[in-house]
């Protein structure tokens, strides 16, 4: 256990000699490269993927739309009864044991949307406040961290060691790091005893991936919506040239020529074919590659660019490049500002959205919202173009594992078992309901026994989708575990005037798709080189995507004997020892 006065200097030195390493890292893997590394035995249809509960917790934990509108929650009533400042979260049960009492400090991101309310001092908040002081004693503070600078940030908070007593990342190769610095609490024992709530909602499906080197360092989120990747068109364009939406490569680059050659759109500049440094294709990498020759240990252990398949990718984005079907430019954009105003300007036929299916859908930055306005008839619709050759078609694409974000303490925290359980009661089922959907009449209606926001502009509006910086140990809309519901809500939550898309891009997901493979440990070389052969393979792509035709072969090996050379190889190696382990049950 570090000493508070020690620690800063330690982290602030560790921080700058040791690189990230990661349960997933690939040493410059991508998210590309993660899911495309996958092993055969965990390959399912999404529709399979969606359902892999067992009988018996669908028993306990799974519920009917009746039920889940006919449980009444306490936190409901309290709140109905109240004025939105003073509404008092679910009463517990009296049974219980007197609560120990403390105080928690609570991360909580400030995304800097317009209009927002103040992330630490709101509805939500004071609700939030309250209720755990009345249930477990323990008064609560909202530490708000931008979330556009959430590693950074942390990193100078462990750093000078001022960080909340319970922080949040997605990075796992973070955790890994401030666990070898001895900067992360473990909670193996404080979930076991205060934790039953987590054990019920999280279970061990989702439990296990906050388990490094067998102790209890982070709980994760569940991620309720494991859809991944979606592709979305401009039909108004196909109708006006009399094509259909197309299903398979061949149709899609057809249809991309005919965008650029015929403008359907009228517009001052077509551009077929939108993305940005980083942003990718999707999942159209996974359906180039030729899963057939490669062995399991292939799958998941090879870096990207030495799967069999992937040159020929790369080589087809070469050439859609030097057709003049790409943005211009796209390689030296560092984030999507310029690709969405062309989206909603009205200038752009296909933008894929790999990660955020719903990413036109959302209110900032608007994509169809805006595009409508823009472009009165325009229609921007989601599809699966990209099809596997060597899998007899099959539209090859990956999932989001059932983790989401993961709640960290550090060391010098003096309140981890407050931390604990404040997790824990954020995780009652009747907590995360309200939070999510309010009191009906007032935040949500019921619309055929699935509850429906309405769309507010007061202190009631949620700052994240499903207020998910209350939320914060459930990734999406979570219905008493009802994964039926749960998509229904999802959906419904975008109204009437978006239901169809949203129900489009989440099924766009699911097709085809695939459970990713996961590294049950460290992998220890990307502590070493992973940062620098990320930056390498970004600029691999942006070089190869972009050269001149005939010099594409010669670069293309040139980088990757270079990326190899300087740590790929290294982390592909223990890669391979670590999964050759984990076959033997080691």
């Amino acid at each position: 256990m570090f000493r508070k006065k020690c620690l800063p200097l330690i982290i602030c030195i560790a921080l700058m000699l040791i690189a990230a390493c990661g349960q997933n890292a690939g040493g410059g893997a991508t998210a590309t490269q993660a899911t495309a590394a996958q092993t055969t035995a965990a390959t399912t249809t999404a529709a399979k993927a969606e359902e892999t509960t067992t009988a018996a917790k669908a028993e306990e934990k799974t519920t009917t739309a009746a039920k889940a509108e006919e449980k009444t929650t306490t936190a409901a009533q309290t709140t109905a009864a109240t004025t939105a400042a003073t509404t008092a979260a679910p009463a517990k049960e009296d049974s219980k044991p007197e609560p120990l009492g403390g105080q928690v400090t609570v991360c909580v991101f400030d995304r800097g949307t317009t209009g927002q309310t103040q992330v630490d001092n709101n509805y939500w908040t004071k609700w939030i406040i309250e209720g755990v002081k009345r249930d477990l004693n323990i008064d609560v503070t909202f530490f708000p961290i931008p979330r556009s600078e959430e590693v950074t940030k942390l990193n100078v908070l462990m750093a000078a060691a001022e960080a909340p007593d319970i922080c949040f990342t997605y990075d796992s190769n973070l955790i890994c790091r401030y666990i070898n610095q001895g900067g992360l609490t473990d909670l193996t024992d404080l979930v076991a005893q205060y934790g039953g709530n987590l054990k019920i909602v999280l279970d061990e499906e989702v439990l296990q991936y906050g388990r490094f080197y067998g102790k209890q360092y982070a709980v994760p989120a569940r991620r309720n919506f494991i859809s991944n990747t979606a592709h979305w068109i401009r039909k108004d364009w196909l109708d006006a040239l009399g094509l259909k939406i197309p299903d398979n490569t061949d149709d899609w680059y057809a249809a991309m020529t005919a965008f650029k050659n015929e403008n359907p759109g009228k517009v001052d500049t077509v551009i077929p074919i939108a993305l940005s440094s980083g942003s990718g294709m999707g999942n159209m990498i996974n359906t180039f590659t030729n899963y057939n020759e490669m062995t399991e240990e292939d799958k998941a252990c090879l870096p990207e660019f030495k799967m069999p398949g992937v040159k020929d990718f790369y080589r087809f984005m070469n050439k859609l490049n030097d057709e003049g079907l790409l943005m211009p430019d796209f390689a030296i954009q560092t984030d999507d500002t310029k690709r969405d105003a062309e989206v909603m300007a009205g200038r752009v036929g296909h933008i894929s959205t790999g990660g955020v299916i719903d990413y036109p859908l959302r209110n900032q930055p608007g994509l169809v919202r805006n595009l409508w306005a823009t472009v009165p008839g325009s229609e921007l619709v989601p599809y699966d173009p990209f099809s596997n050759p060597y899998l007899n078609g099959e539209h090859t694409k990956f999932l989001y594992p059932v983790y989401g974000i993961f709640a960290i303490v550090p060391t010098f925290s003096s309140h981890a078992r407050e931390a604990v359980q404040y997790l824990d009661w954020i995780t009652d089922y009747d907590v995360i309901k309200f939070l999510q959907f309010g009191v009906e009449g007032e935040q949500h209606k019921v619309v055929d026994g699935i509850p429906r926001l309405l769309d507010l502009d007061n202190e009631r509006k949620h700052n994240s989708p499903s207020n998910s910086d209350y939320t914060i140990t459930q990734n999406g809309v979570n219905l008493y575990g009802n994964k039926e519901l749960n998509r229904k809500s999802w959906v419904m939550g975008y109204g009437e005037e978006y239901s169809e898309l949203a129900e489009g891009c989440y099924q766009v997901g699911l097709r085809d798709a695939r459970v990713p493979f996961y590294f049950d440990r460290p992998i220890e070389a990307a502590a070493k080189y992973s940062v620098a052969l990320n930056d390498k393979a970004s600029a691999m792509r942006n070089r190869v995507v972009t050269c001149p035709p005939g010099e594409f072969d010669g670069l293309y090996e040139e980088l990757t004997k270079d990326y190899m050379d300087n740590g790929g190889q290294a982390v592909y190696e223990e890669r391979v020892q670590v999964f050759r382990l984990m076959q033997e049950g080691n």
